[in-house]
């Protein structure tokens, strides 16, 4: 029974709230349920169905703050419907939840995630706790006929292991040719092929000419398949970009041994961090592949790591380093929760599970961050990745040893580290007499 819930410690109701009838209506959410939502609460047609909810995520182990955000959504989105009077819907992709979402998400500071998982919690009474639930996208019929089969195409033949930019901006070019009455592949023109950019001025120019790539490629595809009888991809201009692009972030040696220091490892997910920190630290490693790192890559008795890189698809293979491994055995004893997971890094809140897709760890290094007091114009792992690579140029490390620590195929991208090590620039540098006749 909800009322048996040890956690759920009842309090006082404000003056102004009728009082509960009986100890089974005084049960859970006097303490779960926000201050502000409890009226709307006690006097909801759909109290039993959150009641039945709450307590069965806490009986799954959710977090109480976890449980009193749901729930607050759930008592949000159900008044929303009441002032409608709209029935709920059975699933997230329902039009009304959509357009809630769309209103929504930009009010909450949590984001449309979680707003969506609580959703799909509320309607869908069959969900599996601990499951995702994606966003639904919108598309046109046009891009279902054709764009699986060349994502397809794109990973078999073009090596793409993940086309998510493709698949990102295609869908914003059949939506746009969509609207511009486009149904059939024989309508393109030039113009649509020119056009379509121009809706696009917002993007750098860097970010454009990637886009006009993509959109190129897509024509050049259509026209080899026969499937559109002229090749509109001549008609797609890709802006010029230059070379020598802004140096990356970089920390200092002493920055990066004074963000790894102020980690507090007592904390279970202070061993997380810090573990995500020194693979980023001492090997550059991606937020990507650590994220994705599972258990059987760490080989310990040859001391070291091979595992594939999710951006590329090639193989790595990395010594291991004493105080990476140090780091790694104390967080999988003393840190990690007990789990079934082969990923070497879980969330740490209830569902324990493998680290989202998109999640670049930003959380980490920006708790690093803040307790070091260290500023960057750049957050993320990526600073840690730019840092190792700039240290092991500083030292005098090869050109080809840095491509192959950070997993480069060529030493092309090494140049760019360079541009960072002031000191170094300066042992270049012209003198005024070599440059004053």
């Amino acid at each position: 029974m909800i009322c048996g819930q040890s956690l759920l410690i009842t309090t006082a109701l404000p003056a102004r709230l009728p009082s509960m009838t009986s100890a089974k209506e005084d049960s859970l959410h006097t303490r779960l349920v926000r201050r502000r939502h409890r009226a709307t609460y006690l006097h909801s047609a759909r109290k039993d169905r959150i009641d039945r909810l709450a307590t069965r995520l806490l009986d799954g182990g959710y977090h109480p703050h976890t449980v009193a955000q749901h729930i607050s959504e759930w008592l949000k989105f159900a008044a929303s419907c009441d002032r409608k009077g709209a029935a709920l819907p059975s699933h997230v992709h329902d039009p009304i939840v959509v357009r809630y979402l769309s209103v929504r998400a930009k009010r909450c500071q949590c984001g449309a995630r979680h707003v969506r998982t609580a959703l799909r919690m509320l309607l869908e009474t069959d969900f599996a706790l601990g499951t995702k639930v994606l966003q639904h996208r919108e598309t046109t019929e046009l891009y279902e006929r054709v764009m699986p089969n060349y994502l397809e195409h794109l990973r078999s033949h073009r090596g793409i292991r993940r086309p998510r930019s493709q698949e990102l901006y295609l869908r914003k070019l059949f939506l746009w040719l969509n609207r511009e009455g486009v149904h059939e592949l024989d309508e393109l023109t030039p113009r649509h092929a020119r056009d379509f950019l121009g809706t696009l001025a917002h993007l750098t120019r860097a970010a454009l000419a990637g886009v006009s790539s993509i959109v190129r490629s897509l024509f050049r595809y259509l026209h080899s398949r026969g499937l559109v009888a002229s090749d509109l991809s001549a008609w797609v201009e890709i802006p010029k970009t230059f070379g020598e692009k802004k140096p990356p972030t970089v920390l200092s040696f002493e920055q990066v041994q004074k963000l790894l220091a102020r980690v507090d490892r007592t904390l279970d997910i202070g061993k997380r961090d810090y573990a995500m920190l020194l693979l980023a630290a001492r090997y550059g490693m991606r937020p990507s592949d650590i994220r994705t790192l599972r258990l059987g890559d760490i080989q310990w008795r040859e001391a070291r790591i091979a595992f594939v890189q999710e951006k590329t698809g090639h193989a790595l293979d990395l010594p291991l380093l004493p105080d990476v491994q140090e780091a790694l055995i104390d967080y999988l004893q003393h840190g990690r929760p007990k789990c079934n997971v082969r990923e070497v890094f879980v969330r740490h809140r209830t569902p324990i599970q493998a680290l989202g897709v998109g999640n670049n760890c930003w959380q980490t290094m920006d708790r690093a961050m803040k307790a070091a007091k260290i500023r960057a114009s750049h957050g993320g792992l990526y600073v840690l990745r730019h840092s190792a690579a700039t240290r092991m140029l500083k030292v005098g490390v090869e050109y080809e040893s840095i491509a192959a620590v950070l997993g480069h195929s060529g030493t092309g991208t090494i140049h760019r580290y360079a541009h960072a090590d002031l000191e170094l620039l300066r042992t270049v540098a012209l003198t005024e007499a070599e440059v004053l006749p």
